[in-house]
């Protein structure tokens, strides 16, 4: 039986194949497209259909996944027409059966619902004739079920609190549930216009940074700052023990998807919105920033303890685009003595929902669980005599080698950046050693340089570390296997000195713990650099530049490798130097 899972319309266009509830694919579309979250922002540029030459401003182009469906049939040998089941992470049929229900949630012109409403029917449209061209059964999954069952049956437990949190769905926000082993049970919901996911949001645009994109920037900023607005967020969005609400007027736009909160009304809140030319920590805005981190705790963290109050559960599974606030993560199971294990999609966002539509579709039909996410290798591949074949058609200079992990250890030891490329590509925003940037974390200010020469990033923005996962306790101050970079986590004495670059100014840092059975060959590297220079971590960062999504192929790590201040690139076995 094969199901493919779509992500679509969304952010984060993205597919998934299961065959017999086995992983054997998983693509995201920025990845091909090379579209940072599958979506064009064409700001302040003018869009004329041929139908009515009426003029469009401020498009936002949202790509469906069809180099990923591509990719992920290639990977299983099939074709289109083989597959069983098309399975789509948000429920168009629920919108379309009642659109006025929808509508009612947002105080809008109806001009704009209705343009809503059209889009909804063109989607339901493609997706149609899609899966006649599949000769598939077309199943519509819940967008909080998909990210639910995303998270849930990619970890490997049998009970277990699960909270799921973004933006928008269907018709919420929220869903806090519970697995019992056998089956899924509701705890509550909440439903639009309420979303703490979109109260993150709209603050995100009014510090002066892309809603639904530099949400990250935000939660680096608030370790920086002091909680001096949290009576002011208080008065916008009140507490209750299974559900919150929200003031929406503070933060819908009148033309429903067209920006992201009232200004004329949050700036008598927050004062007037941050310009780009403004430094972000100077000013109140960490402070914003902080006061919205510490809301976003308090409302999540009520949550969870209700769920388990409620079952008793001890295992804690989060997902939906909140989830990817790894600050928050690390806080609730640092905080919360009861939680014996947590589990965070590593696709949490929207691209997540593809591997978790097709979960859900394969448990309806058959009440078996789907192979657990434990790892994210899913991506696309090169063999080394296809990097090499690239290499001498572009007549670069490189040498292969035997003892990759030893020449590399060597590199990063006297100080080097490293290209780290590898295997198949991980899927997900954190590069977890297969599309990598390595350095050494006892290198001083190395962090600096490759924000400065590399990346091109914020200063004050943390790195990250890959610990080996047997010498976590040496470093960090919690005990816990996190192999995704999803929990920031407190570092020990000896984590701090040792990781003065990969340390967040609060003392935290989000580490990946890898074990061998994981990643072999990055672990035997970390291995290796530890024999050299006595620390089983590495400085480890995704291989992008800014605004790109993290490298597909030899081609782009090439171009980034000779564009930036890497000092050398590792392709497979082969190594190219500057």
């Amino acid at each position: 039986m094969y199901l493919l899972g779509i992500s679509a319309f969304l952010d984060d266009p993205a597919a998934a194949l299961l065959c017999d509830g086995d992983i054997i694919a998983i693509g995201e579309e920025e990845r091909f497209i090379r579209v940072k979250h599958g979506v064009d922002c064409l700001k302040d540029k003018i869009v004329t259909t041929n139908e009515t030459r009426s003029n469009i401003e401020n498009v936002e182009i949202r790509h469906f996944p069809i180099e990923s469906i591509d990719f992920c049939l290639k990977k299983a040998g099939i074709k289109l027409g083989e597959l069983d089941f098309i399975c789509v992470g948000f429920d168009l049929e629920t919108i379309l059966k009642d659109p006025a229900n929808y509508n009612s949630r947002f105080n809008v012109p109806r001009r704009y619902a209705n343009r809503r409403i059209a889009a909804f029917s063109g989607y339901m449209s493609y997706l149609n004739k899609l899966a006649k061209r599949a000769r598939a059964k077309l199943v519509f999954v819940r967008h909080h079920i998909a990210h639910t069952f995303g998270t849930l049956f990619g970890s490997d437990f049998r009970k277990s609190v699960i909270l799921t949190m973004d933006g928008m769905g269907e018709l919420e926000s929220t869903l806090l549930s519970c697995f019992n082993g056998d089956r899924l049970e509701m705890i509550s919901n909440v439903e639009l216009p309420h979303s703490i996911g979109r109260v993150y949001s709209s603050l995100t645009d009014h510090l002066g940074f892309r809603a639904n994109y530099d949400e990250e920037k935000v939660m680096a900023m608030a370790g920086y700052g002091c909680d001096s607005y949290r009576k002011a967020l208080k008065r916008l969005v009140k507490l209750a023990k299974l559900e919150y609400r929200i003031k929406p007027e503070y933060f819908w736009h009148k033309e429903l998807g067209m920006g992201f909160a009232n200004e004329s009304l949050l700036s008598t809140v927050f004062g007037p919105k941050r310009d780009e030319s403004i430094d972000p920590l100077e000013g109140p805005y960490k402070d914003i920033a902080k006061s919205l981190q510490e809301m976003l705790f308090e409302v999540s963290n009520q949550l969870v303890n209700a769920g388990f109050q409620l079952t008793g559960y001890q295992n804690l599974c989060l997902s939906g685009g909140v989830a990817l606030n790894c600050e928050n993560n690390g806080r609730l199971f640092v905080e919360n003595e009861w939680l014996k294990d947590i589990y965070v999609q590593p696709q949490a966002n929207d691209a997540g929902v593809a591997l978790g539509a097709a979960y859900y579709v394969y448990f309806q039909a058959t009440g078996r669980r789907g192979e657990s996410q434990r790892h994210v290798y899913y991506g696309p591949s090169f063999s080394n005599e296809e990097i090499k074949s690239m290499l001498d058609r572009f007549r670069l200079k490189y040498h292969s080698v035997g003892d990759v992990c030893g020449e590399v250890s060597e590199k990063l030891s006297r100080g080097m950046v490293v290209g780290w490329f590898q295997g198949a590509s991980e899927v997900g925003p954190r590069a977890l050693g297969n599309r990598s940037l390595l350095a050494s974390p006892l290198v001083k200010d190395v962090h600096k340089r490759i924000s400065a020469e590399i990346k091109n990033r914020e200063l004050w923005r943390p790195y990250a570390v890959t610990i080996l996962d047997e010498a976590r306790r040496e470093y960090l101050d919690v005990d816990v296997y996190t192999p995704f970079m999803a929990l920031s986590l407190p570092l020990n004495k000896l984590g701090r000195d040792k990781f003065t670059v990969a340390k967040h100014v609060n003392n935290t840092t989000r580490p990946q713990t890898l074990k061998r059975n994981i990643n072999l060959l990055f672990y035997d590297l970390i291995k290796e650099f530890e024999r050299d220079c006595g620390i089983p971590a590495l400085l480890n960062t995704s291989f992008n530049v800014r605004n790109e999504p993290i490298i597909n192929t030899p081609k782009q790590a090439v171009i980034d490798f000779i564009t930036t201040g890497m000092d050398a690139l590792v392709l497979g076995d082969h190594v190219l130097e500057k």
